[in-house]
């Protein structure tokens, strides 16, 4: 038995191309659907990789990067893995509090993917406890981990697990003792024994201070007596640390520290756990000394802030941008991005277009930034303004969509229909099921006297709304 980990989730691509084109089954523990459109020119550069270390340098360093020479992040690379016949099957086994959270805002967001045909919405059925369907091309089943028994899962599936699953957003609540889960997964009767791990700290989407979840995870699977019971002691300490029992926390991770003193995640909970200032700052440096991953990082600080929507405020994003200045290079470019998506959130204009020329002076364009910037610009009316970076985020698959729409409503409203229609009409195609394109369409065709256009619009756009009210109910009886 055999655990293999890994700092962020789509590393785990070059090791399944490792394995072959055989569109096995993957049972997928993740907080998050990794499963967003990749385009083909990006798609055809791993299509021609002859070697793991081509298929891994062509991941982003990280999801802020510009798409420009990669092909896959975090957030996409299960496209990918499907489109190389890596994988068949996907059974995303979800958090019980993300289930509950799949709403019409979910199936919204499903409908606005690139990508998504409106039969694969059609296709999603509640079966058994569970929801079976397609999308973007590959079989998608959506279930809990007690439900993983009941499901005819092929010998040579593979196990995927990202220790943000183990998390519950916002509070970063812990809501399950991993070994609890573990004991469900070593219950399915698979041949593969080596499971993939993936930390998520690095991105801000699990807490640093739950790191060691991939290390319990690992020593479960490859039953390693003593690093079991070392992890299981800082699972229950950190617990009952995050429910206010300071004190015997304290006591307790003392001690750990003296049984494990070159144990990092330890002395960070032991931080966590001193009421002094001075003595926090010690023991998280000596964590730091022993890890550098536990070092401090402005990069780290400003995604997490957005990606478990942790509470903050101006002043706080204001002291991450003032240590912008300790950083270089692509660090620096990365944070300034990451800090520049703060500061859109709090409409501060000034400081994201200034956190926006540093980034792209080291990365080039910020497609994601750049949205960010112009919806900003057309809530202030600067529609001259947001065009321009509107046009930026062209440059990226994840904001071409949306850009193209918030273009092709610029143009409208400046009466230049027929630019207007391009933008429109290249939204629409690129996500069939988003209906905001084509509602615009069915009103700019009949603008431009083109009704039988604007009555097939209609229709199409009417069709979708009763999908999704469909598919709505459909996913609430799961939920």
């Amino acid at each position: 038995m055999k655990a293999l980990i890994f700092e962020e989730h789509s590393s785990v691509l070059p090791h399944w191309w490792s394995g072959g084109a055989r569109a096995r089954t993957v049972v997928y523990l993740d907080a998050h659907l990794d499963l967003q459109y990749v385009n083909p020119d990006r798609i055809r550069r791993l299509e021609q990789c002859n070697s793991a270390q081509q298929v891994a340098a062509l991941e982003k360093p990280h999801d802020l990067c510009p798409d420009a020479e990669f092909s896959y992040s975090l957030e996409n690379f299960l496209y990918p893995a499907s489109r190389l016949g890596l994988i068949g099957r996907l059974v995303w086994v979800v958090p019980p509090h993300v289930m509950s959270d799949y709403s019409d805002r979910v199936v919204e967001q499903l409908q606005q993917m690139d990508g998504v045909l409106p039969e694969e919405l059609a296709s999603f059925r509640y079966v058994d406890g569970r929801i079976d369907g397609r999308l973007l091309g590959l079989d998608l089943t959506l279930c809990d981990f007690r439900q993983l028994e009941r499901l005819a899962l092929p010998a040579d599936s593979v196990i995927d697990i990202d220790t943000d699953y183990f998390v519950r957003v916002p509070g970063d609540q812990l809501w399950v003792d991993p070994r609890e889960v573990f004991d469900a997964l070593r219950r399915l009767p698979l041949a593969d024994e080596l499971v993939t791990i993936s930390r998520s700290v690095s991105s801000g989407f699990t807490p640093l201070r739950h790191r060691y979840f991939a290390d319990y995870l690992a020593a479960l699977w490859e039953q390693r007596s003593d690093d079991i019971d070392h992890y299981a002691r800082l699972f229950h300490l950190d617990r009952a640390l995050n429910a206010g029992e300071r004190g015997a926390a304290l006591r307790d991770l003392g001690a750990e520290t003296e049984r494990r003193p070159q144990c990092a995640a330890t002395w960070y909970l032991l931080g966590l756990a001193q009421a002094d200032p001075a003595a926090t700052a010690r023991s998280h440096a000596r964590a730091a000394a022993i890890s550098s991953a536990y070092a401090p990082s402005v990069l780290r600080s400003a995604c997490e802030i957005r990606n478990r929507r942790l509470p903050t405020d101006l002043a706080r994003v204001m002291t991450l941008a003032r240590r912008l200045a300790e950083l270089t290079g692509a660090e620096q470019g990365l944070a300034c991005a990451a800090v520049g998506l703060l500061f859109c959130a709090f409409g501060s204009i000034e400081r994201a277009l200034d956190c926006y020329r540093r980034a792209a002076a080291t990365l080039g364009s910020q497609s994601e930034l750049s949205m960010g910037i112009a919806r900003l610009r057309l809530r202030a009316g600067k529609t001259d303004e947001a065009a321009r970076y509107l046009i930026i985020a062209l440059d990226d698959d994840k904001a071409r969509s949306a850009a193209h729409g918030y273009l092709g409503q610029v143009f409208r409203q400046g009466g230049q229909l027929e630019q207007a229609r391009v933008h429109f009409e290249q939204a629409h195609r690129a996500a069939p099921c988003w209906g905001v394109p084509l509602e615009m369409l069915a009103r700019l065709y009949r603008d431009l006297g083109e009704q039988g256009l604007a009555d097939d619009a209609a229709s199409r756009l009417r069709e979708l709304r009763s999908e999704q009210d469909s598919l709505s109910r459909r996913v609430a009886a799961a939920a």
